[in-house]
Protein backbone atom coordinates (compact mmCIF):
# COMPACT_ATOMS: atom_id res chain seq x y z
CA UNK A 1 0.00 0.00 0.00
CA UNK A 2 1.46 3.33 -1.13
CA UNK A 3 2.25 6.16 1.98
CA UNK A 4 1.52 9.15 1.17
CA UNK A 5 3.94 12.89 2.43
CA UNK A 6 2.42 15.56 1.57
CA UNK A 7 0.75 14.49 -1.63
CA UNK A 8 3.94 12.81 -2.80
CA UNK A 9 3.63 8.98 -3.07
CA UNK A 10 6.60 7.27 -0.74
CA UNK A 11 8.54 4.12 -2.08
CA UNK A 12 7.47 1.25 0.40
CA UNK A 13 9.94 -1.00 -2.10
CA UNK A 14 12.82 -0.73 -4.26
CA UNK A 15 11.53 -0.87 -7.17
CA UNK A 16 8.89 1.58 -6.30
CA UNK A 17 11.59 4.06 -5.70
CA UNK A 18 13.40 3.34 -8.89
CA UNK A 19 9.63 3.96 -11.05
CA UNK A 20 9.41 7.40 -9.18
CA UNK A 21 12.93 8.58 -8.97
CA UNK A 22 14.10 8.29 -5.39
CA UNK A 23 17.14 7.16 -4.13
CA UNK A 24 16.94 4.13 -1.51
CA UNK A 25 18.36 5.41 1.81
CA UNK A 26 19.68 3.10 4.07
CA UNK A 27 20.47 4.65 8.04
CA UNK A 28 21.57 2.40 10.66
CA UNK A 29 21.37 3.68 14.55
CA UNK A 30 24.96 4.69 14.88
CA UNK A 31 23.63 7.36 11.73
CA UNK A 32 25.80 6.63 9.53
CA UNK A 33 23.77 6.67 6.26
CA UNK A 34 24.19 4.79 2.59
CA UNK A 35 22.60 5.87 -0.53
CA UNK A 36 21.88 3.32 -3.11
CA UNK A 37 20.96 3.89 -6.15
CA UNK A 38 17.56 2.03 -6.57
CA UNK A 39 17.47 0.30 -10.33
CA UNK A 40 20.95 -1.51 -9.05
CA UNK A 41 19.97 -2.18 -5.51
CA UNK A 42 16.40 -3.80 -7.32
CA UNK A 43 18.27 -5.60 -9.71
CA UNK A 44 20.53 -6.73 -7.35
CA UNK A 45 17.81 -8.10 -4.92
CA UNK A 46 16.22 -9.69 -8.43
CA UNK A 47 19.43 -11.96 -8.76
CA UNK A 48 19.55 -13.06 -5.30
CA UNK A 49 15.73 -13.36 -5.44
CA UNK A 50 15.50 -11.47 -2.29
CA UNK A 51 12.16 -9.84 -1.81
CA UNK A 52 12.72 -5.90 -2.08
CA UNK A 53 10.18 -4.73 0.49
CA UNK A 54 11.92 -2.45 2.40
CA UNK A 55 10.34 -4.00 5.60
CA UNK A 56 12.29 -7.42 4.06
CA UNK A 57 15.80 -5.75 3.75
CA UNK A 58 15.54 -4.89 7.26
CA UNK A 59 17.37 -8.14 7.68
CA UNK A 60 19.77 -8.05 4.98
CA UNK A 61 21.73 -5.28 5.40
CA UNK A 62 23.57 -3.76 8.00
CA UNK A 63 26.33 -1.61 8.87
CA UNK A 64 29.94 -2.32 7.27
CA UNK A 65 31.06 0.92 9.33
CA UNK A 66 30.05 -0.62 12.42
CA UNK A 67 31.40 -3.96 11.87
CA UNK A 68 34.49 -3.00 11.29
CA UNK A 69 34.38 -0.76 14.55
CA UNK A 70 32.32 -3.00 16.46
CA UNK A 71 33.33 -6.28 15.44
CA UNK A 72 29.11 -6.75 15.23
CA UNK A 73 26.29 -6.37 12.54
CA UNK A 74 24.46 -3.27 13.22
CA UNK A 75 21.01 -3.84 11.74
CA UNK A 76 19.39 -0.64 9.71
CA UNK A 77 17.16 1.47 11.58
CA UNK A 78 15.44 3.50 9.18
CA UNK A 79 15.03 2.27 5.10
CA UNK A 80 13.39 5.02 3.25
CA UNK A 81 13.24 6.90 -0.02
CA UNK A 82 14.71 10.05 -0.68
CA UNK A 83 15.81 12.75 -3.46
CA UNK A 84 19.24 13.30 -2.17
CA UNK A 85 21.82 11.69 -5.03
CA UNK A 86 23.18 8.15 -4.76
CA UNK A 87 26.30 7.01 -3.14
CA UNK A 88 26.28 3.42 -4.04
CA UNK A 89 25.95 2.29 -7.25
CA UNK A 90 25.55 -1.63 -8.32
CA UNK A 91 25.34 -2.50 -11.96
CA UNK A 92 22.15 -1.71 -13.62
CA UNK A 93 19.50 -4.42 -15.31
CA UNK A 94 19.49 -4.52 -19.15
CA UNK A 95 16.77 -2.39 -20.66
CA UNK A 96 14.75 -5.13 -21.87
CA UNK A 97 14.46 -6.95 -18.49
CA UNK A 98 14.05 -3.45 -17.02
CA UNK A 99 11.34 -2.54 -19.16
CA UNK A 100 9.32 -5.88 -18.96
CA UNK A 101 9.57 -5.07 -14.85
CA UNK A 102 8.08 -1.80 -15.77
CA UNK A 103 5.25 -3.24 -17.75
CA UNK A 104 4.00 -6.21 -14.91
CA UNK A 105 4.21 -2.74 -12.70
CA UNK A 106 1.70 -0.46 -14.51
Amino acid sequence: MTRYRDGLAIPDCVFEAAAWKYQVEITCSCGHLARHDPHGLWHFCEKKRWSDNFQDLYLRFYCLRCMVSRKQKVRPRKIDGTKEPATIRLPWPSELEWKRAISRFR
